[in-house]
């Protein structure tokens, strides 16, 4: 079958954009699983190849050339090494030649002397410098003062405004009558007073010659840089000069800033450089206030919220949206401390962010303690010991284990919440109902000391998980049943319409598996051909299903009186009741053994008084995935012998060939490792057949594909491959016949024949003799009557006569095909959802369980065969066909079976138990463990866990389908060899697996033809 799955994600390095030195590739793009492509353009680590920089290259590697038509160049972690080595070489260059430099001065100096004296530049009576007090002006200033009573009344011009060049507050003092020591000049309006650096005025310090000396240095002291701040305040002025460089760059920030945002900027990184300590503080500060806020109960933030809605709609978008809004300044803390740059959403860097401030928040108020629940939840799902989770609530990463045990066991009311509600609907009317599936939930605990009274501790229990139905069943008001005399033996085996459904069928498979192996067959129609065989129930196929865990129950099903009490309480709950009849039953699926379970139950009780007391709110099945199973079984039984390794093209031989050392012991314990070795060899068979039909005898050479092949259009495309399946089919699997199961036919539509004799005569529950009027409730007394009265003589059954001529390796062959494609024909039904063709195949199955004796799924085929032919209501009919599957992920190909999404949560209910090794202790909390494979699934969609592989993606399949075609086609498995023997006597060797396995067939579905839907157990008179 195929389907479209993921790929891996690739990662391609472009080599036309390189850098020369290290090869980092400059364009990269990646390819997710889903075959998206992003380009990444790392151009800000490229340097273009000046000639400069061609020139600092050359001076490491002389012999080093360029290429002008290439968009190569080179990344700055490569040129940066190549400046380092360069300005070494300098250093070095240097140091070398001031050595020489002072070792030639050393050398050219004569000395007359052993000893060099060197006078200092002071004489001891010369005071310390430090001690000395550099003045540039006098202690005392002289100035001459003039008092002006009026300023404004010396001049002429209209006054309006006197300003200085500075800025000068609004609220000064009165300037009119003032002693000034320095001149102004009076502007007109809008005239800008410039007041320079040196006074106007002669004042004595001029006269006494100490002027110029000041004012060079206060020119001096302009230029250097020194910055002078004045404050007005309504008493005055205050003036200070800033002599930190700090303040400085503050106040030149200040001064020459045109945009806010910039200057803060400059402040901040000032600060931080001068005093970092105080920015840290403020920052604390900052983040106290907004955690405080966040942290105040009432609130209702994510991190409050722990309901169970709450987790389940729980974001971790809207959490950072969140502290985002509330919390901004520990978010950037926070995010600076993870990452440079800011993560992407279900990123590794983005969760940690997040489960960070959770910690945080959470060590600040117990309140905030959601994600700590979270991750509780996850270690109780993974088996975490108690006390390991005691140990890491202590650290603040989770709860106490007995506060998620607490919260899980107030979720209990909320497991089968969405259930009970349907049944209520379901009571008043409803058209949407539900199905039950269950299961045995075994387990064996291991004492930590084995003794006489500790030892292992072997658990039977029951798991179950309700469906609601996806496709709904048309209403049918008549309750009356079909009689079971009705049901012709013939009724059982595929009539030849189906037959002809069987070729469509088995046409898909055959043409899906040549595109699949083929190259040039799947270069031409992989893109046309259709993965899915439309049915009647195809537009329900991709729909995704509704299921719900009920826990599981302390009732071990090998005793009937715990599957009584089970029964009684699940009828109790989830049968639709009104006025205290069953509106109608429900079905209960299963493995046989539950489907027996059930049905001896029912039969136990069928002398109550009402239909609830008898059990019959439920109606008992045998799911497809226990019929896929025991179905390889058989073919197993019929096919597959350790002592075949020596015979060539044998599943066995083929098993060692490929080196599938996993398929060993029981079908039941490595049912997809025995699948995939039939498939492989099955697939190979198709392929040797596909080529033998042009008559190729090399697997490498081309199809002959019509001449006018692309001109057709797809419909006739499709066609032509499937006539061809269809003609390769009607020849090897159908041996030119219209009915494969003609030798069944002929003894069942015979009553004459042996095989039918003792059941011919059956009337109204006895049987009646051959040869008089005399009737028996047991065969046994017929037949005990019959030989003593009439002289009847039973015959022994023959032994099966050998063909003269036969090619065995090729009749087993043919078997292993036809067996292993009607396997697949069922389990490629259950993928795509086609449950019409699920029950059919059970028609095929039935002759192949009686060769085998499979006695139970005997059974189990004749009770689906008569509840979907008229022992059900036509409403109940079509709900037991059509829905039979689950489908977790969407997708027309994804169905899996009911009891296989079961067995899914038996194996992870199993890992959640590890920390319980009690009985008591599992049933405690077994309803938890439902809540907990919920959430484990929620938290991986919302946290973008990739999803494990499939099973059916495989990279070897398709070699290993060429390397058995290549052996069957050296061995010529597909000619006629004649006396060409098997070694192994033990394999069935049956050209026609439907030939030999009549005897007792009529027996058998006349014991267990049902005649109600309850109570389905054989009728002991046959």
């Amino acid at each position: 079958m195929a389907s479209g799955g993921l790929s891996t994600p690739r990662r391609l390095y472009s080599r036309s954009n390189v850098c020369i030195l290290c090869n980092f590739s400059f364009i990269v793009t990646e390819i997710n699983e889903n075959g998206q492509k992003i380009e990444k353009k790392l151009f800000h680590e490229k340097y273009k190849l000046t000639t400069e920089r061609v020139i600092a290259i050359r001076k490491v590697i002389p012999d080093f050339k360029t290429v002008d038509d290439t968009n190569n160049g080179v990344c700055k972690k490569c040129f940066r090494r190549i400046e380092k080595v360069n300005h070494l070489r300098e250093e070095a260059k240097r140091h070398e030649a001031d050595i020489l430099k002072s070792y030639s001065a050393v050398q050219s100096v004569s000395h007359v002397s052993d000893i060099s004296n060197k006078r200092l530049l002071r004489s001891p009576s010369t005071p310390d410098p430090s001690k000395k007090k550099n003045k540039q002006f006098p202690s005392i200033e002289l100035r001459h003062l003039v008092q002006i009573p009026n300023l404004f009344a010396h001049t002429s011009t209209q006054v309006h405004d006197v300003r200085p060049l500075y800025s000068q507050p609004t609220n000064l003092p009165d300037m009119s009558e003032a002693t000034i020591a320095l001149p102004l000049k009076i502007i007109p309006t809008q005239t800008s007073i410039k007041i320079d650096n040196a006074p106007d005025f002669k004042s004595a310090k001029r006269s006494l010659g100490f002027y110029n000396q000041e004012k060079e240095n206060q020119n001096s002291s302009l230029k250097d840089g020194t910055v002078k701040v004045s404050i007005y305040y309504p008493s005055g002025k205050k003036t200070s000069v800033i002599t930190a460089e700090a303040y400085k760059t503050i106040c030149r920030a200040l001064v020459r800033g045109t945009d806010n945002v910039n200057i803060d900027r400059t402040i901040v990184q000032t600060l931080c450089k001068s005093n970092p300590m105080q920015v840290v503080h403020g920052t604390a500060g900052l983040i106290q206030e907004e955690c405080k806020i966040i942290c105040k109960r009432g609130t209702q933030t994510l991190f409050q919220k722990k309901g169970y809605d709450d987790f389940f709609k729980f974001n971790w978008d809207h959490m950072y949206n969140e502290l985002k809004m509330m919390c901004p300044s520990m978010l950037a803390i926070i995010s600076s401390i993870v990452s440079d740059i800011p993560p992407s959403v279900n990123t590794k860097p983005f969760m940690h962010i997040m489960v960070t401030a959770a910690i945080g928040l959470h060590g600040r108020s117990q309140e905030m303690s959601a994600i700590q629940y979270m991750v509780g939840f996850l270690l109780t799902h993974g088996g975490c010991t108690q006390r390991d989770i005691e140990r890491l609530a202590k650290i603040g990463v989770c709860v106490h284990p007995q506060t998620i045990h607490n919260k899980l066991a107030s979720w209990q009311d909320k497991l089968d919440l969405e259930i009970l509600s349907i049944r209520d609907s379901w009571a008043n009317g409803g058209t949407t109902k539900y199905q039950l599936i269950g299961d045995n939930w075994d387990k064996n605990i291991l004492p930590s000391y084995r003794t006489s009274d500790q030892k292992t501790l072997s658990l039977h229990l029951f798991n179950m998980y309700a469906i609601v139905d996806r496709v709904p069943a048309e209403k049918n008001t008549s309750e009356s049943f079909l009689d079971v005399s009705d049901l012709d033996l013939l009724t059982f085996i595929p009539s030849l319409t189906e037959q002809k459904q069987l070729m469509q069928e088995l046409t898909f498979i055959f043409a899906t598996s040549v595109i699949q192996n083929v190259p040039q067959i799947g270069r031409l129609f992989k893109k046309i051909y259709p993965e899915h065989l439309n049915h009647t129930y195809s537009d329900y196929a991709g729909l995704k299903t509704a299921q719900y865990p009920l826990g599981i129950y302390d009732c071990n099903e090998n005793k009937t009186q715990e599957v009584i009490q089970l029964l009684k309480e699940l009828s109790d709950k989830y049968v639709p009741l009104k006025d205290g009849k069953i509106v109608e039953p429900v079905f209960f699926g299963g493995d046989r053994l539950t489907d027996e379970r059930i049905q001896g139950a029912q039969s136990a009780m069928g002398n109550a008084d009402t239909a609830k007391e008898k059990l019959e709110g439920f109606i008992s099945k045998t799911e497809d995935f226990h019929r896929l199973m025991n179905f390889l079984e058989a073919i197993h039984k019929l096919t597959y012998n350790s002592g075949s390794g020596n015979d060539p093209c044998t599943a066995y031989y083929y098993r060692n060939l490929l080196n599938m050392r996993n398929v060993k012991g029981k079908v039941k314990n490595s049912y997809r490792p025995y699948k995939l070795l039939y498939y492989t060899i099955l697939d190979a068979v198709l392929l040797l057949m596909f080529f033998t039909y042009f008559n190729l005898a090399d697997l490498d050479s081309d199809i002959p594909i019509p001449e006018n092949f692309e001109d057709m259009d797809k419909i006739k495309q499709i066609d032509w491959l499937d006539t061809i399946c269809r003609n390769i089919l009607q020849q090897f699997f159908f041996e030119n016949n219209e009915d494969i199961c003609h030798a069944v036919r002929e003894v069942l539509s015979d009553p004459e024949h042996e095989v039918n004799y003792w059941t011919a005569n059956l009337e109204d529950g006895h049987v009646k003799c051959h040869f008089c009027a005399r009737t028996y409730t047991y065969v046994g007394s017929l037949k005990s009557h019959e030989m003593k009265v009439h002289g009847v003589q039973i015959k022994k059954e023959k032994k099966k006569a050998t063909v003269k001529d036969q090619d065995q390796l090729q009749d087993y062959i043919l078997m292993l095909f036809k067996l292993t494609l009607l396997h697949k024909n069922l389990d490629t039904a259950v993928d795509m959802g086609d449950g019409e063709r699920c029950v059919r195949s059970t028609k095929y199955e039935l002759p192949i369980y009686n060769k085998t004796n499979k006695v139970k799924y005997v059974i189990a085929s004749v009770h689906l065969t008569s509840l979907i032919s008229g022992v059900l209501p036509g409403d109940q009919s079509q709900s037991l066909i059509s829905n039979r599957f689950v489908n977790v992920q969407g997708g027309k190909n994804n169905n899996i079976a009911l009891d296989e999404h079961l067995e899914m949560l038996n194996r992870d209910s199993k890992i959640t138990c590890t920390g319980h090794q009690t009985k008591e202790s599992i049933i405690k909390h077994s309803k938890e463990y439902a809540h907990l494979i919920n959430y484990i699934k929620y938290f991986e969609l919302i946290s973008g866990t990739r999803k494990r592989k499939g099973f059916h993606h495989l990279p070897s399949y398709c070699e290993d389908v060429r390397k058995v075609a290549k052996d069957l086609l050296e061995h010529s498995a597909l000619k006629h060899t004649i006396n060409r023997k098997l070694k192994c006597k033990d394999l069935k060797i049956d050209r026609n697996p439907f030939e030999n396995c009549v005897s007792g067939l009529s027996s058998m579905i006349h014991r267990h033809k049902p005649p109600t839907p309850f109570r389905r157990l054989r009728d002991k008179h046959i």
